[in-house]
């Protein structure tokens, strides 16, 4: 699943040019279009986020990552603090 944000995205020509543009993917099986948060999903098997950026730009609109990164973010960067680690060595 890949979530991005796409600013300006107020029409549904627009939605539905985007819509049109991520379906050409390979493996895309779901786009789910939220206007009113500026949002687009798109699900399916193997879809990239490089890709769908890329297809965004080319169908003429600006679009970046969603802000919010998954929890896979926050798990690789997790350590105990130092002071409890330090404790018992």
């Amino acid at each position: 699943m890949v979530e991005v944000r796409v600013p300006n995205l107020d029409c549904e020509g627009c939605a539905s040019k985007l819509k049109k543009a991520l379906f050409k993917l390979k493996g895309v099986e779901e786009v789910d279009i939220e206007m009113e948060m500026q949002k687009i999903t798109v699900r399916g098997y193997l879809v990239e986020e490089k890709k769908v950026l890329k297809a965004i730009k080319r169908a003429g609109k600006a679009v970046e990552p969603w802000p919010f990164p998954g929890y896979s973010h926050f798990a690789s960067f997790y350590k105990y603090p130092s002071h409890i680690v330090n404790h018992y060595y």
